[in-house]
């Protein structure tokens, strides 16, 4: 009995002693200071990140970018902006979003040359941005985004990341060029002339009967268009046409010179409630190549729309009587 507790106590003092010395050895080769927590805060700094880059070809680059607290600087104050762009294949696919502290906001995607990775790099390099490499700092419990994040990826494979979800690191005045740069982007996507809309869905919805209506309109490359849908007039006459009828010249004509393409994108409502008994607008235009786009919509070209398409819908079904 004695020898088996003699060997039990052995044992528990060896392994005391090996889990003391692989204590001993893990304090001694850690990173003093890598990482404090204090109050809900993390700080974290790489002691490997390189704090110079030789590169200057970016191949992936994202940031969020934090204006929530400024309100008086321009356009960009109040947002919380997220840009990406990626370089693959000789061509570059970038991202635009951003959103306001009520849920507002706007979502692109583009397509740029290579050339945008060199701006995107030049802008950059108006400060040291390396100098924060491999730095981390989070407080925690904080309602939104309040600082900024940035990674970069070089061609050469190097690496700069960093983050601060309270204070921002990057300047103001290149937080506004980098905005600018990718705005301009959605600009060019929203303006174009040479792909015009080849499907537009209108349609209104309203707590009176009466007065919703929903419409689709396709057009072909001649320029041609047919319409199908439903609408009411005023003397409360229902109109429901399933086959597509052709519109006349003067209507398709009166369409495009609406510029509807030029209309500004739908900011997205990410937060806001929509009662049930809610008025709701909405104009959704389609490309040929597939991509959709729902664009912000006044009560005026609504009105404007809706006569031109009413007036078809009445004329055709007069014409039909007739017949």
């Amino acid at each position: 009995m004695k020898k088996t507790a003699l060997l039990v106590g052995g044992v528990a003092a060896v392994a005391a002693a090996v889990y003391g010395f692989l204590r001993r050895k893990e304090k001694h080769t850690a990173e003093p200071n890598d990482e404090n927590i204090d109050g809900g805060v993390v700080r974290h700094t790489s002691k490997t990140a390189p704090k110079e880059i030789k590169s200057n070809l970016i191949i992936h680059f994202s940031c969020t970018i934090s204006t929530l607290d400024l309100m008086d600087e321009d356009d960009v104050s109040g947002k919380v902006y997220s840009l990406e762009a990626v370089l693959r294949d000789g061509a570059v696919r970038g991202v635009y979003k951003w959103h306001d502290r009520f849920g507002d906001g706007e979502d692109y995607q583009f397509r740029a040359s290579v050339r945008f990775m060199r701006d995107v790099y030049s802008v950059l390099s108006e400060f040291d941005f390396a100098a924060h490499n491999g730095e981390s700092y989070t407080v925690s419990g904080l309602p939104d985004m309040y600082g900024d994040a940035l990674s970069v990826v070089f061609a050469s494979g190097e690496r700069v990341y960093f983050s601060d979800n309270q204070n921002g690191i990057i300047p103001l005045d290149v937080t506004k060029k980098l905005v600018e740069l990718f705005e301009k982007q959605t600009e060019f996507l929203d303006n174009k002339t040479d792909s015009m809309w080849c499907r537009m869905n209108i349609s209104r919805s309203h707590p009176e009967w009466n007065k919703c209506f929903n419409f689709s309109v396709t057009s072909d490359d001649s320029g041609a268009m047919c319409v199908s849908g439903f609408c009411i007039d005023r003397n409360g006459k229902e109109y429901c046409i399933e086959d597509e009828l052709k519109l006349s010249d003067t209507s398709a004509k009166k369409l495009r010179e609406m510029k509807l393409d030029m209309l500004p994108r739908k900011r997205r409502n990410i937060f806001r409630f929509n009662a049930a008994d809610e008025t709701t607008r909405k104009l959704c235009l389609t490309y040929p190549d597939g991509d959709e786009k729902e664009k912000e919509l006044s009560n005026d070209v609504l009105e404007e729309i809706f006569k031109i398409l009413l007036r078809e819908f009445i004329y055709h079904t007069d014409k039909d009587k007739r017949e």
